[in-house]
């Protein structure tokens, strides 16, 4: 009974406030200050306080306190170094845990005293000198709870030095032995803030940058905006690039470690692999890193001030709020760190330091295919506890690779314990293609439109990572230069079948199309700024027209979004508009209605204009022909088919005027069946209303 009473009670020492205490060098004033600590808890939980040691028997000043309602904590085992001028104290444990960890913790009896044989010998299995034994017991405090006199042993608090002489603290043996082996210190300067008289200072650390070039497309901004990241930060900053080229692209970064890649293999999101690589190539001399993305400004006394800061912090974000330009130079947003307080502006990346030994043999977090690695690597760092998994698009499409997160996180979050934080500086985040371009949430349906395997991945001989899908690659290829990085051309091509009372409506598409491709009834309709494409159906209908396939195959060639329209559609719409539903067509299948004039009704039967994605996989078919109908319910099919998103336009966009109509209603009534066969269709007019009412709305 006494003993579950024992397990409910919650000794919260870290709630008391730290103090200085001039007297902590000598063992009796180490004792004296413990007991006041105690006491102080007393006051607060239902135990009586008992010490005996150096001062002599103080059970006197025990203080019972009344009954209160406690909560369970778990008991953590704490190892302690200190510098040779100080003794360690209890209470600068818990000020470090709770500044650096925020870790609440409960114990019966905590006894500082001499080594026994048995605890000795574990300390000479760590295989590493040792300075310093405890000879003396320091005292001996004992807690039970007021209702019972059970005594109950709990863990110890053993003391020595480490050769680091450094004031640090480990959460448990496993942690410690690992740290001891790399030779460096965890923790900084945890008795300085309670220890009076304790004149030590933390270790300067020295501070290199890593930062990486992968430009699959060739793009000049960003290697503009390298040598601008690289002249801000002045020939005084220790930097290290490294620069992947695909095929035969030539290398732009001189003096950067150079890989090559291709574009059947490595045309993934390369990153934090590349970061890790340089990493490795940074000399020992430097204990520090930090990972910048070269394409923005920190102040000039960042560098500095880093160093400072990482004497009593392990991690740190060098900027409190990021400034996006803009096209025009001027500032296109703002957002917070990752420490900032509004969580859905919050950045987690641009600008990361680190004390060199957290990433020890584990390096960044790097699996990260399509971007996003940042936010993966801040939770497993700064949040999250090692049993969570951070809600994460990558994560969460690819499960198999959580127990691997788990597993990186699980080091570097034991190693950081909670000593992470931020410059509170301002950084600038050179222009490189609009924000929006950037697909950020969209880009990870490639792992599921791509069907990626979890054996499909893996690292070459150099230590770049490879993806063996031809699919995902075609994805990605289509995702970076949709990026539009020097901003270039965003409009899709716009392919049509001119039939023969094809009149002037194309002229409206100009503005919109990167190329307009029509295949010709006859080839006076044909105006020069239409690329013309010879009819490869003819002998499938006796006219010149084209499949759909084939059609989609060619305005591919083009851009990477092909628009597939009728040839008596005009478009109405304002480019901003057009380019959101550009945008969307990246990920999705965007279908246009039409708006019949003059009556201004919208035509719910069908749909007259298309923005096909990249990912829409169009196999080669004869049944369905530009110029023919059919072909408008057979692409929602295979989207819905392949898991490809279907959006609606909701603006009147596409306009059209009532006319007649001339198609082959034999030929539609053919089509229509083969969709109810082939996507199980019962009831055509239902499944344009399903698509309706569960597609997206832009």
């Amino acid at each position: 009974m006494s003993l579950d009473i024992l397990r409910r009670l919650s000794l919260d020492l870290l709630k008391i406030p730290g103090r200085h205490h001039e007297g902590w060098r000598s063992l009796a004033s180490l004792a004296e200050q413990v007991m006041v600590l105690a006491n102080q808890c007393a006051a607060t939980a239902p135990t009586s306080v008992e010490h005996s040691g150096p001062l002599g028997s103080r059970s006197e000043r025990s203080v019972r306190a009344p009954k209160v309602a406690t909560s369970v904590t778990q008991s953590y085992e704490f190892v302690a170094t200190c510098d040779p001028n100080c003794v360690p104290g209890l209470l600068a444990l818990m000020q470090s845990l709770q500044d650096h960890a925020g870790i609440t913790f409960s114990f019966t009896i905590i006894e500082c005293r001499a080594l026994s044989e048995e605890d000795r010998a574990r300390i000479a299995a760590l295989e590493v000198p040792v300075n310093y034994i405890p000879e003396e017991e320091l005292g001996r405090f004992e807690f039970s709870h007021g209702l019972t006199q059970e005594r109950l042993m709990a863990r110890r608090l053993v003391v020595w030095l480490l050769p680091c002489h450094e004031p640090i603290c480990y959460i448990n043996a496993d942690t410690l032995r690992g740290q001891m082996a790399r030779s460096g210190p965890f923790h900084q300067s945890l008795c300085c803030s309670t220890c009076g008289g304790y004149t030590a200072r933390p270790k300067t650390y020295h501070l290199a940058v890593v930062t990486c070039i992968f430009n699959p497309v060739r793009a000049k901004r960003i290697i503009q905006n390298y040598w601008t990241f690289r002249a801000a930060l002045g020939p005084d900053v220790p930097l290290y690039t490294i620069e992947l080229a695909l095929d035969d692209d030539p290398f732009e970064i001189s003096d950067a470690l150079h890989l090559r890649g291709s574009r059947e293999s490595h045309l993934c999101w390369q990153k934090e692999n590349l970061l890790n690589l340089a990493i490795q190539q940074v000399p020992e001399e430097y204990d520090a890193i930090a990972w910048i993305d070269a394409d923005v400004i920190l102040p000039q006394s960042w560098y500095d001030e880093t160093c400072e800061q990482l004497r009593t912090h392990a991690v740190l974000q060098l900027f409190k709020t990021a400034r996006l330009m803009g096209a025009d130079g001027g500032i296109e947003k703002e957002v917070q760190g990752y420490f900032g307080s509004q969580p859905d502006i919050k950045h987690p990346g641009f600008a990361w330091a680190i004390r060199r030994e957290v990433l020890e043999g584990v390096g960044l977090y790097h699996e990260a295919l399509l971007g996003g690695g940042d936010i993966e690597i801040a939770k497993g760092l700064c949040s999250l506890p090692t049993d969570q998994t951070p809600d994460t698009v990558d994560l969460t499409s690819r499960p198999w690779i959580i127990p691997q997160w788990r597993e990186w996180a699980a080091i570097v979050s034991n190693r950081v314990a909670g000593s992470a934080g931020h410059l509170k500086t301002d950084l600038l985040h050179l222009f490189h293609g609009s924000w929006n371009d950037r697909q950020y949430t969209p880009r990870h349906q490639i792992h599921k439109l791509a069907n990626l395997q979890p054996d499909e991945t893996y690292l070459d001989e150099q230590g770049i990572r490879v993806v063996d899908n031809p699919e995902f690659i075609r994805l990605m290829g289509a995702h970076f230069r949709n990026r539009r990085d020097d901003g270039g051309d965003w409009r899709p091509a716009i392919a049509t079948s001119f039939g023969p009372s094809a009149g002037d409506q194309y002229q409206s598409w100009v503005p919109h199309a990167n190329r307009i491709i029509g295949v010709q009834e006859k080839s006076e309709s044909a105006p020069d700024l239409v690329t013309r494409v010879e009819s490869d159906a003819k002998e499938l209908r006796g006219r010149r027209l084209q499949r759909v396939c084939d059609i989609i195959a060619i305005g591919r060639q083009y851009a990477d979004i092909v628009a597939i329209i009728n040839d008596d559609i005009e478009l109405k719409t304002e480019s901003d508009y057009w380019r959101a539903l550009v945008r969307a067509a990246a990920y999705s299948l965007v279908c246009v209605q039409r708006l019949d004039l003059p009556d201004n009704v919208r035509d719910q039967h069908g749909v007259d204009l298309f923005l096909i994605p990249p990912a829409l996989r169009v196999p080669d078919d004869d049944r369905f022909l530009l110029g023919e109908c059919g072909w408008d319910w057979w692409l929602p099919n295979l989207a819905k088919q392949q898991g490809v998103n279907i959006q609606f336009a909701q603006q009147p966009i596409a306009l059209h005027r009532r006319h007649e109509v001339n198609w082959d209603k034999a030929s539609f009534h053919d089509s229509c069946q083969w969709l109810r066969e082939s996507f199980g269709i019962e009831d055509h007019d239902a499944m344009k209303q399903q698509f309706l009412r569960s597609s997206g709305k832009i």
